[in-house]
């Protein structure tokens, strides 16, 4: 994964510490896998989730907050965000 050198501004997503290395973790894993800027990344990751609200463990019962996210990997979600395909691939890019 690529390493990241700053805390990252994902305006309009309110996550916690933990959500926010996961959130840093997904815009590494874009790097690596897309070549994409640091700034696109995390761009495209605003764009997806704006408005969403990220704690871990639990979440905070009766709230919008989700801690889903963390149900796959950042490899995951940075392939999903990235081409906007929720089907599922295999290892490799084989399709």
């Amino acid at each position: 994964m690529g390493k990241v050198s700053k805390r990252m501004l994902f305006d309009g997503i309110d996550a916690d510490a933990v959500s926010q290395n996961f959130l840093e973790e997904i815009v590494g894993e874009m790097i690596r896998l897309h070549g994409v800027s640091e700034s696109d990344a995390v761009g495209r990751i605003v764009e997806k989730w704006k408005g969403r609200k990220f704690r871990w463990p639990e979440g905070e019962p009766g709230s919008d907050t989700s801690w889903m996210i963390f149900h796959e990997s950042p490899e995951h979600w940075a392939q999903v965000i990235f081409t906007g395909n929720w089907t599922w691939w295999r290892k490799n890019d084989e399709r």
